[in-house]
């Protein structure tokens, strides 16, 4: 099939054509095809019967380049909507095209190229955006092979494959040469530009003004994720790592310090942990399971264990607490009874029974 005239939308060739109601011209192309209906009558016969008459029609190709301007029997139109092509065909008379203008053999030939075409495409950032934004970038279009003679690329890449000796030819269009959905409906447009993001820059203006992720399992950032906790309540699951790189080993440590600190409260007497902290307790709720407390002793045994305390050199203070800080054990023979059970056997410390034997009270270094 030859296509004989080749035009963007002709307005004329549309004008001259109303009267057909079947002719579309709102696709971007329109290409014609001519075609001349030839009637062939045939017949039989003997000498003993009468003669029968056959007639029928045969439909020949006329060349492409020839545009012939007689009134058509008759027109009819395709439209081949992904590739924004109306095809109209049109049917002639018989005798009105000159026979070195009918195409009598097949035109075609297996291609040895094939052909794609980029063209520029500018997106740009809804109105609903905090910050205003266009990216230019190339995107594929679709030129119907019957009309690559109405575009005029910009510049061609070619390359052989080494499979198949095929040569994958890439041509470059001006911008707005071939009419393009991709602005609204291609992959780049709906998973950043829509959601505020710009695919080339860095840092804030990457992400969007909802930061790593649009919040949930809605989209965005690091596939939409977030993550929910009491110590950072639901954040992205970027800002959550961030979160958790810093914020936890801040926590561990500065359990260390709190263990030391409820130790301190606990041989002064005071109510105190054993065993975990605050701190660690919001590392992990599991800590509060082995976590206990501590009852506070009496007003005097209070001012008593404080002097006891003040009389202790720091290495001592420290050994002390390496020994009973991480322990549900009442250190009794440093403090006495244990507060939890008032109706225990009262046993007095080693130093109480030196302080009432009138002797200096010493601590041994372990």
């Amino acid at each position: 099939m030859q296509f004989m005239s080749l035009t963007r939308v002709p307005v004329a060739f549309c004008l001259t054509l109303l009267a057909y109601p079947l002719l579309v011209c709102a696709t971007y192309w329109t290409v014609s095809s001519y075609f001349e209906i030839d009637t062939t009558v045939s017949h039989f016969g003997t000498n003993t019967f009468s003669w029968d008459y056959f007639t029928y029609t045969t439909t020949r190709t006329v060349k492409s380049g020839v545009s012939p301007t007689v009134s058509p029997l008759s027109v009819s139109t395709e439209v081949v909507s992904y590739e924004q092509l109306t095809i109209v065909y049109v049917y002639l008379p018989a005798g009105v095209v000159a026979e070195n203008d009918i195409q009598t053999t097949d035109s075609f030939v297996e291609p040895n190229a094939m052909t794609v075409y980029m063209e520029p495409l500018v997106y740009t950032a809804p109105a609903s955006c905090p910050t205003s934004f266009t990216v230019t970038t190339m995107v594929e279009v679709q030129v119907p092979t019957q009309v690559t003679n109405l575009v005029t690329p910009t510049s061609i890449t070619t390359t052989v494959a080494s499979i198949d000796d095929l040569t994958e030819v890439t041509a470059y269009l001006s911008m707005g040469a071939v009419p393009t959905t991709a602005a609204t409906t291609d992959y780049v447009y709906s998973y950043y530009i829509a959601d505020c993001r710009n695919p080339t820059a860095t840092g804030a203006a990457y992400w969007g003004p909802s930061g790593t992720s649009s919040g949930g399992f809605r989209g965005g950032g690091d596939y939409g994720l977030e993550v929910c906790s009491l110590l950072t309540g639901c954040t992205s699951l970027q800002t959550w790592a961030i979160v958790v790189a810093s914020v936890l080993p801040s926590l561990f440590v500065l359990g260390w310090v709190e263990s030391f600190l409820w130790f301190r409260r606990l041989m002064l007497g005071k109510s105190a942990l054993r065993f975990g902290t605050v701190c660690w307790i919001l590392i992990s709720l599991w800590v509060l399971c082995f976590t206990r407390t501590s009852p506070e002793r009496s007003k005097e045994d209070q001012a008593r264990l404080k002097i006891q305390w003040d009389a202790m050199s720091a290495g001592t203070r420290w050994k002390l607490w390496w020994k009973w800080g991480f322990k549900h054990a009442y250190p009794v023979d440093l403090l006495g009874f244990d507060p939890r059970f008032p109706n225990q056997t009262q046993t007095e410390p080693e130093t109480q029974q030196t302080e009432r034997q009138g002797l200096p009270v010493q601590y041994v270094q372990e």
